[in-house]
């Protein structure tokens, strides 16, 4: 059958069961009862609740049944995780995938039928992932010492599939769109000002008006001012990987820390003999996605050490007493500032000679009883004045939804002051200078209790943590950047 034919009969279909489709009185169709179901549960709002049950059942390979049955709105990332794979045990070791990775393996690799199995069961053990994943990401091909990072980025794949799923439903249902209409709009959008999908969804480009995108930090002008500032590809490799970052950058860390596969018991007990806890980081993880935190006052030491043992290879550190002036956001994270500088040593990255500068300052607060200060786990972000270290917007959670006060410790956003925010900018400027840092990097900074500490560097920082307090009232910092192109 013609394709155009075919494509005009699914626009006729969805036009038709859009009509018939039962709505309210705002014109919007009406929620199916799982939706309401969870919205009474959760107190989430109809576009939040459909935009985590399309995540989160495309992400864990689960249904909407399951969902709900389970409470999966309930869980945090660890609980979902473990829940899934309970019940995808079954989908996970279908027999036709197990044949058609092992094909695919045997043919990459020349490996005998025996060699390509054992491979397979041995990696799919060790990650919890299907036979599917096995094949689609092609675990196969990597080498033992690459798996963890073959694991993370199919991790971050999935996760962005699943973002971008939920985030087109979204729009579809706030907009009245159909996909066609959304898809034509966005790409007007994207060949005028350079935004990506991402960008459009969270920052809700779709209500701006061209004026007030002209003032946006898009990413394709983030490319502008990394390509006039570049790094060198072995600084882009410790970025990338936590533990040539924590040597790296070890005397500005201020605390112990060791890898997984250089931890032994006697080690772990000596390291971290004088902290509280420790936090656990995947080599190449990233938005705080398998970060976990052991406290010794929970457990024992020795049980905090056979479960991260039994982690995938990471990273150990020993955990951050914060300032107590930073913990009045939320005490059960460490509230970081993300600092992005512009710094180069062959040419002054301002006209008056400036060869490092400090180009924007946010700060992210953990949600409810959170580890990790992300938005992506739950957390907020709020834009920071660069000169004097107060916050200068609400705060804004993932979905672009602005917050007053932090909803679980009702300190006011707009107006607190960062302590010790000069210190932490001194710091910064200090550790540029002395490992003659270069280009558009992001700086995670904590305050400890005795000044400023590096959480983590960023090499490839992307701009969402600085434009997306702002998108709330349709601004930007756009020009906080222009100066750097002189």
């Amino acid at each position: 059958m013609n394709k155009q034919i075919i494509t005009k009969a699914k626009k006729f279909r969805t036009r038709v069961v859009r009509a018939l489709t039962p709505k309210g009185s705002d014109g919007m169709p009406l929620p199916s009862k799982r939706v309401s179901n969870i919205m009474a549960a959760t107190g989430w709002d109809r576009l939040t609740t459909e935009y985590n049950l399309r995540k989160d059942t495309y992400f864990y390979d689960i249904s909407r049944a399951e969902y709900e049955d389970n409470k999966f709105y309930s869980l945090d990332d660890e609980e979902k995780a473990a829940l899934a794979l309970k019940l995808n045990k079954v989908k996970m070791k279908d027999p036709v995938q197990k044949s058609s990775a092992i094909k695919a393996s045997m043919e990459a690799r020349g490996w005998t039928k025996e060699e390509a199995e054992k491979h397979l069961e041995e990696v799919c053990d060790k990650y919890q992932i299907s036979y599917e994943d096995y094949r689609k990401y092609e675990f196969y091909t990597v080498e033992p010492r690459r798996l963890d990072r073959q694991y993370e980025i199919m991790i971050h794949k999935k996760s962005d599939k699943a973002d971008h799923r939920a985030q087109v439903k979204r729009i579809m249902l706030i907009k009245g769109w159909t996909r066609e209409e959304l898809r034509e709009t966005f790409f007007k959008t994207r060949a005028r000002f350079g935004c990506n999908f991402k960008e459009y969804a969270a920052l809700r480009l779709y209500d701006f008006t061209d004026e007030e995108m002209s003032k946006v930090y898009f990413y394709q002008y983030h490319f502008k001012v990394q390509d006039r500032y570049p790094k060198s590809d072995e600084m882009l490799a410790i970025y990338a990987s936590k533990k040539k970052s924590n040597e790296y950058f070890s005397e500005y860390m201020r605390r112990p820390w060791s890898t997984t596969e250089d931890l032994t018991k006697e080690r772990f007990m000596e390291l971290f003999k004088d902290r509280t806890g420790v936090i656990y980081k995947p080599v190449y993880g990233h938005q705080g996605k398998g970060v976990k935190a052991f406290k010794f006052d929970e457990m024992t030491m020795e049980e905090a050490y056979e479960k991260v043992k039994a982690l995938p290879s990471g990273v150990v550190e020993g955990l951050v007493i914060q300032h107590p002036g930073m913990a009045v956001l939320n005490p059960s994270s460490v509230n970081c500032m993300r600092i992005i500088s512009v710094s180069s040593k062959l040419k002054p990255v301002l006209p008056d000679g400036t060869h490092a500068d400090i180009g924007a300052v946010s700060v992210k607060a953990g949600g409810g009883g959170a580890v990790v200060d992300n938005t992506s786990s739950g957390g907020f972000v709020a834009g920071v004045d660069v000169d004097t270290g107060i916050i200068c917007t609400d705060g804004v959670d993932d979905y672009g939804n602005r917050f007053i006060t932090h909803p679980f410790t009702g300190t006011t956003f707009k107006g607190f002051q960062i302590p010790m925010f000069h210190e932490a900018k001194a710091f910064i400027l200090d550790l540029i200078d002395k490992l003659s840092i270069e280009g558009v990097v992001g700086w995670d900074v904590a305050i400890a209790e005795d000044g400023p500490i590096l959480i983590e560097a960023n090499g490839r920082p992307e701009p969402d943590l600085q434009n997306l307090p702002y998108a709330p009232d349709h601004t930007g910092i756009k020009y906080r950047f222009d100066r750097y192109l002189y």
